[in-house]
């Protein structure tokens, strides 16, 4: 049998005197970004940048839209001054003569009958300034004009409460009685001009609010003591309702909801 040769064991490599050493190539390193050019700081700014553009477009918008809605309201509220205005307009004279007839009654220079036909009249001119000012429609959220035209309905029903009282007096046969009547009947018209004026108050207040400038020698009543009825006043001056606009055509009536 014939013998097989074995291979010798490969040897380890013998560096030659004086070879240098194996380079040794260090590990490759990402290059460092400015933290301003990063891929997440430029995301990061474009969103805020989106949300600052965002935020000013709604704020401009809603600026907008609540300036419109100023606009709106004001037109509103000079609609119903002009209303009402129409609707006063007659009760100039009815009111200088609520003051001067029942002294007159009183004096013996009027018979009862003229004086409870002039109750009469007084109690008719306002009831209808009592329903004009019902079936004025006020937009919905306007608080400051739905206060306004309460206001006015109240003073406008104490001013019939007081020719009603004075129609009574020209009942009362006895003068004690009588001057009671006329006395009670003074008081609510005082009562009645502070309450009405109230009215008008608050509606030149929300003009001013909205940004109207109020005519000249309205300023003052704004500023001014609010009126206050008294007990036993004298008899009061008649208010003061103003003259509709030159030119003003009346109003029609709103027709009532079906």
């Amino acid at each position: 049998m014939a013998k097989t040769s074995k291979k010798a064991p490969p040897r380890k490599p013998v560096k030659a005197r004086g070879a240098l050493p194996t380079p040794r190539v260090a590990p490759r390193r990402r290059p460092r970004v400015v933290w301003y050019r990063r891929r997440w700081t430029q995301v990061l700014a474009a969103l805020v940048l989106v949300g600052m553009i965002a935020g000013t477009a709604s704020v401009a918008l809603a600026a907008r839209k609540r300036g419109e809605e100023r606009k709106d309201q004001l037109e509103e509220i000079n609609k119903f001054d002009r209303a009402a205005q129409l609707l006063q307009s007659p009760l100039q004279p009815v009111v200088q003569s609520m003051n001067e007839a029942p002294q007159s009654f009183q004096i013996g220079l009027m018979t009862a009958e003229d004086f409870q036909a002039q109750t009469d009249t007084w109690i008719a001119e306002f009831r209808k300034l009592d329903q004009g000012l019902r079936k004025r429609k006020i937009p919905a959220g306007m608080r400051g004009l739905e206060e306004a035209r309460a206001s006015m309905v109240q003073g406008t029903v104490i001013y019939i409460d007081a020719a009603k009282q004075f129609k009574v007096a020209a009942l009362i046969p006895d003068q004690t009685g009588r001057d009671l009547a006329l006395q009670n009947g003074n008081a609510l018209i005082s009562h009645a001009t502070a309450v009405y004026g109230m009215g008008q108050r608050t509606l030149a207040k929300e003009k001013q609010r909205l940004g109207a400038k109020l005519p000249e020698g309205q300023e003052n009543p704004l500023t001014g003591p609010i009126p206050l009825p008294e007990e036993n006043p004298p008899p009061p001056p008649p208010p003061e309702f103003p003259a509709p606009p030159e030119g003003a055509q009346p109003i029609p009536e709103e027709l009532p909801a079906p």
